[in-house]
């Protein structure tokens, strides 16, 4: 039974030529680019590229089963070695899957409401966040050179975001809670590489354990 995503889909190509211009150049297609991290199954849905009903159809498959769509289904690949998304965060919020050291963190913060010391580094966050999303949009550009995208991409994620969002968890704001990511939007002044080193550079002076963000820059 077609997913919601495909009828609509195949209602809209009644009237519009959907897949007149794939352009597959803007799509990652290429497997080599996506690979099933460790403890996930690796027949549990890859990258698929889209240029008919047919392609269209596996991916939004993929999308559902994997547990980001409508689907609740328990497994996220026909071996039974991998749960889906939906069934991960439901044993979260069912308590059944022990979360670990839990911070109690402040509830929608600003920069502007954080202790001083901890105003850099949540800008520095906000920063390598909109330089995230930015790279994203230009991964669905037309480019010669993705892999590199891809790369850059992964790195900002595992060596930037990531040490820079835990290390705001761990410092302390107000009344027992701890600070954390704001998510505002950073706008950059010019080239965004020079100035997230120059931001990673001055926090680094401040907090040495986040120097390796700026060296991954």
């Amino acid at each position: 039974m077609p997913t919601t995503g495909a009828v609509r889909i195949r209602r809209l190509g009644k009237t519009t030529d959907v897949f007149a211009n794939p352009q597959r150049e803007r799509q990652l297609g290429d497997p080599s680019y996506y690979g099933a991290v460790e403890y996930d199954a690796e027949d549990s849905g890859g990258l698929v590229l889209i240029e008919d009903q047919a392609s269209a159809d596996e991916a939004i498959e993929i999308i559902v089963h994997q547990g980001e769509g409508l689907s609740d289904d328990r497994w996220a690949d026909p071996s039974h070695q991998e749960l889906t998304h939906y069934h991960k965060l439901l044993q979260i919020a069912e308590g059944t899957s022990p979360l670990g050291e839990v911070r109690p963190l402040l509830t929608n913060p600003k920069v502007a409401e954080l202790p001083e010391e901890a105003r850099p580094v949540a800008d520095l966050f906000n920063a390598l966040y909109r330089y995230t999303i930015l790279t994203l949009d230009e991964l669905f550009q037309v480019s010669d050179d993705k892999g590199a995208l891809v790369d850059r991409l992964y790195a900002l994620m595992e060596i930037a975001l990531t040490p820079v969002a835990r290390y705001l968890t761990e410092m302390a704001a107000e009344d027992g809670k701890m600070a954390g990511p704001t998510f505002e939007v950073h706008h950059f002044s010019g080239d965004p590489v020079a100035e997230l080193r120059s931001m990673a550079a001055a926090v680094a002076e401040q907090h040495p354990t986040l120097a390796p963000v700026g060296e991954a820059l």
